[in-house]
């Protein structure tokens, strides 16, 4: 399975995302996170602030919907042509409910991931393995950007890969720096999420490149 290194747009304004936007334009694959104020403490843009995104139709984008309700948001994630959601386990309140929202998606052709969060186990995410295209493990509490790595993603990451395998993506997102990257691999992460390291460094490209290199 081909790692990949895929730079985070973290923006609680317009001319924020814009900028940032801009400044990743030489990626394939863009992760855009969006917070609802509810699921979080803070708001990011919304997705009509998002439309310019359809100005490049040749880049993969995924969202991570820290949202108390994600399902809310399939028609205009349809829309701007967003290729993947990645949901948090968290906001369901029984296995129904969240078997329902995967559903939803995918019958619009969305590829679906389950977000657990650093405390969240398995329990729930494994019933739906066989449906799901990924499982994202975050490795800071949800709603910052800039935390601190925590440290017991490594075990999480090594369990989840002896459960399934290869099957799917094992995807990482929070504190991702060059200082990791090659840790994660190992342990059996396939998708790196980086924030600040890339987008909000003086030498974006070289960072990007510099991470690329250490997962290979």
């Amino acid at each position: 399975m081909e790692n990949k290194i895929i730079p985070t747009i973290f923006a609680l304004d317009s001319e924020t995302f814009e900028k940032k936007l801009k400044i990743l334009e030489f990626c394939d694959e863009i992760h855009l996170d969006f917070m609802d104020g509810e699921f979080t403490k803070k708001s990011t843009v919304s997705f009509s602030d998002m439309k310019n995104i359809l100005n490049y139709p040749d880049k993969n984008f995924q969202v991570h919907l820290m949202a108390k309700n994600p399902i809310q948001y399939i028609n205009q994630i349809k829309l701007l042509g967003i290729k993947t959601v990645l949901i948090q386990e968290e906001v369901f309140e029984t296995c129904d409910d969240l078997g329902n929202c995967i559903h939803q998606f995918k019958d619009l052709d969305i590829n679906v991931y389950i977000v657990l969060n650093p405390t969240t186990g398995f329990d729930r995410v494994c019933k739906f393995f066989e449906i799901i295209d990924g499982v994202m493990l975050m490795s800071v509490v949800p709603g910052a950007e800039g935390q601190a790595f925590i440290e017991n993603t490594y075990n999480k990451v090594k369990e989840l890969s002896g459960m399934i395998e290869g099957s799917f993506p094992i995807q990482i997102d929070g504190g991702v720096s060059i200082e990791n990257s090659e840790k994660l691999k190992n342990c059996g992460a396939n998708n790196l999420c980086v924030g600040s390291y890339i987008s909000s460094s003086d030498t974006p490209f070289e960072n990007y490149q510099k991470l690329v290199d250490s997962i290979k």
